[in-house]
C-alpha cells in the first residue's frame, strides 16, 4: 500500500494551493459532530489549521484540529476546535459506500487556484473513467473531471448527490484525469479512531437539478488554511484583536460586513507601467506612498446595510437626489444616491455602535487596497488587466448596478473596486496631487472629494485603479456609493 504515496509525489500531482513557504491551502467538506474530512497531504505537517467558508462566510476562519490521519491512503479527518463555532446545520447529502461504476456521472466542488481565480467555489464535473487509479490501485476512483491546485480534499459527488469519493490528485503527463480516495478508506479511519455516527445519511438533494444540488452542497464544502507557524490567537467570527490583524465579520445592528486587514507598506501611486496610455494628468505626479495597516469592506456598503445602520431606503434616497429611476434594487446590491456628507454619518453612526473607528478610506488607502496592497500583481484594474473580469461598467452593465462581489474579487479578496458605482473618498480633491509621502490625508480644504473606481455607466478608462473623479460632496448620483475602512 506504501506505493500509493510514494508515486503521488512522482507521478501524481498533490492539489494544494501553495501560497508561500509558510501558507497553503486545500479543500474540505463536512460530516457530522463538527468533524471535516480532507487530505492528509494537506495538513500534513501544519501547526496551524484554520477553516473558511462555513456558511458561506470565506473571510471567518474557525480554528480546527488533526483527530484521525491515514498516510497510506491520503485521508484525514480535523475538528473545529472554536468556541465561537454553532455548528454546520443539517448536512443534505449522504457518504456512501457503495462502489461508482465505469461511465457514472459524478461533479466536483473545490476552492482551486484561489490566488487567481478568486475564492469562490468552482464546480467541475465528469465520468467515472475507472475503477481503480494509477497503475491499478484500487483505493483510488480515475475521473474525468478536471483537477486544479487547491483542489485537493474536496468532494466528489455522484449524480444524486451522493459523496462517492475525496478528491486527492491529478496526473502530471494527462489532461483532465483525476483520482478520488473511495468512501471506504474514509470509514476505515473513522472506524480506527473510534469515530461513530459521523457520517451523514440523509439525501434531501437527489431530485433536484445541478444548479440546485450546488446551491445547497457547496455551504458545507469548506476552504482549509494551514501555515506551518503556530499562531495564539483565534480568529472566531466577530472582531478580532488589534495585535491579531486578521479578517472579521461586523455583526452590529445585523449588517454583517465583512472587512479584509490590508496589510501596511509602500507603494508608487498614481500612473504606473502598468496603467498604459490611458492615464489623465492628474495622475502622472507618480510618487511612493508609506501606509500603515487597515480593515476595508471586502464589499461596495450594500442597500440592506445602509437601510440597518442609517434607516432610509433607496427610494427614500432617490427621492432627496431629485431623480426618477433606481438602477439595481436588492439587499445586496451596492448603495447609491448617497452623498459623501451622508457616507460620513454612516461611518459615524457604526463607530458609535460599535466602539471602533470606522471612516472613509483616504485616496491613498483606496488605491493601495484596490492595487492589493503588499500581495500587488500590478495590474491594470482590481484584480486583473482585463476590465470584464472584475467590474461592471457600460460595456457589460445592461445599465444597472449588479449585486455586490459578483465578479472576481483582487488578490486581496476584495471586491468591486473596479466598476459597479464610483466610492466615495475621504479626501478633498486635488488636481496637483502633491501629498505626504507617509498616511496621506489630501489637502485641508477643498471643494470636491474623491471618487475611486469608476461605475456601472462609464467606460473602462474610469475603473484602473489609478483613474481618479471628483464630485461635490453633496452631490447624490445614481452611479455614487463608497465602502468603509476600520482603523486599528
Amino acid at each position: 500500500m506504501k506505493k500509493i504515496f510514494i508515486l503521488f509525489s512522482v507521478v501524481l500531482l498533490t492539489t494544494i494551493v501553495q501560497l508561500n513557504a509558510q501558507e497553503w491551502s486545500g479543500t474540505g467538506f463536512a460530516l457530522n459532530r463538527d468533524y471535516i474530512v480532507t487530505n492528509y497531504h494537506v495538513v500534513k505537517d501544519a501547526q496551524t489549521i484554520k477553516v473558511s467558508g462555513i456558511n458561506g462566510q470565506l473571510n471567518v476562519f474557525y480554528r480546527a484540529v488533526v483527530v484521525a490521519t491515514d498516510k497510506v491512503n491520503d485521508v484525514a479527518i480535523i475538528k473545529i476546535s472554536d468556541s465561537k463555532f454553532k455548528g454546520f446545520g443539517t448536512l443534505p447529502y449522504s457518504v456512501t459506500m457503495r462502489m461508482a461504476e465505469v461511465g457514472d456521472d459524478i461533479f466536483v466542488l473545490g476552492y482551486p487556484l484561489t490566488q487567481t481565480m478568486g475564492d469562490e467555489i468552482k464546480l467541475t464535473n465528469g465520468i467515472i473513467s475507472a475503477r481503480t487509479g494509477f497503475m491499478g490501485d484500487v483505493s483510488l476512483y480515475q475521473m474525468s473531471a478536471p483537477i486544479q491546485p487547491g483542489n485537493s480534499g474536496g468532494p466528489m459527488f455522484d449524480s444524486k448527490g451522493n459523496v462517492v469519493g475525496i478528491v486527492c490528485a491529478s496526473h502530471d503527463k494527462a489532461e483532465n484525469v483525476g483520482y478520488a480516495i473511495k468512501t471506504s478508506y474514509l470509514k476505515n479511519l473513522a472506524e480506527s479512531a473510534s469515530l461513530s455516527g459521523i457520517f451523514p445519511t440523509n439525501n434531501t438533494v437527489a431530485s433536484l437539478p445541478l444548479s440546485g444540488k450546488v446551491k445547497s452542497l457547496k455551504k458545507f464544502v469548506y476552504q482549509i488554511h494551514c501555515s506551518n507557524q503556530s499562531i495564539s490567537s483565534s480568529s472566531g467570527s466577530n472582531y478580532s484583536s488589534a495585535t491579531s490583524r486578521q479578517n472579521f465579520t461586523e455583526t452590529a445592528l445585523g449588517i454583517d460586513m465583512q472587512m479584509i486587514w490590508v496589510e501596511g507598506g509602500s507603494f508608487m501611486m498614481g500612473c504606473t507601467s502598468e496603467q498604459g496610455e490611458d492615464c489623465d494628468e492628474d495622475e502622472k505626479n507618480v510618487h511612493r506612498v508609506t501606509l500603515d495597516g487597515f480593515y476595508i469592506g471586502m464589499l461596495e456598503v450594500t442597500q440592506s446595510q445602509w437601510e440597518k445602520v442609517m434607516g432610509t431606503t433607496l427610494s427614500q434616497q432617490k427621492t432627496k437626489s431629485g431623480n426618477s429611476y433606481t438602477y439595481g434594487v436588492g439587499p445586496d446590491y451596492p448603495m447609491y444616491y448617497v452623498s459623501w456628507d451622508e457616507a460620513m454619518a454612516f461611518c459615524r453612526k457604526l463607530s458609535r455602535q460599535t466602539g471602533r473607528k470606522y471612516t472613509l478610506p483616504t485616496e491613498a488607502q483606496w488605491e493601495y487596497a484596490a492595487r492589493g496592497g503588499v500581495k500587488s500583481e500590478r495590474t491594470k484594474y482590481a484584480g486583473s488587466n482585463v476590465a470584464d473580469v472584475v467590474a461592471w461598467y457600460e460595456s457589460n452593465s445592461e445599465n444597472s448596478t449588479h449585486r455586490c462581489g459578483t465578479k472576481r474579487a483582487n488578490v486581496l479578496g476584495i471586491y468591486d473596486m473596479s466598476g459597479n458605482v464610483w466610492e466615495w473618498c475621504h479626501d478633498w480633491y486635488s488636481d496637483t496631487y502633491v501629498y505626504s509621502t507617509n498616511n496621506p490625508s489630501g489637502p485641508s480644504s477643498g471643494f470636491e472629494r474623491v471618487l475611486r473606481g469608476g461605475g456601472w455607466s462609464i467606460n473602462a478608462n474610469y475603473c484602473r485603479v489609478a483613474s481618479r473623479y471628483d464630485q461635490l460632496p453633496d452631490d447624490r448620483g445614481n452611479i455614487i456609493g463608497f465602502r468603509v475602512v476600520c482603523l486599528p
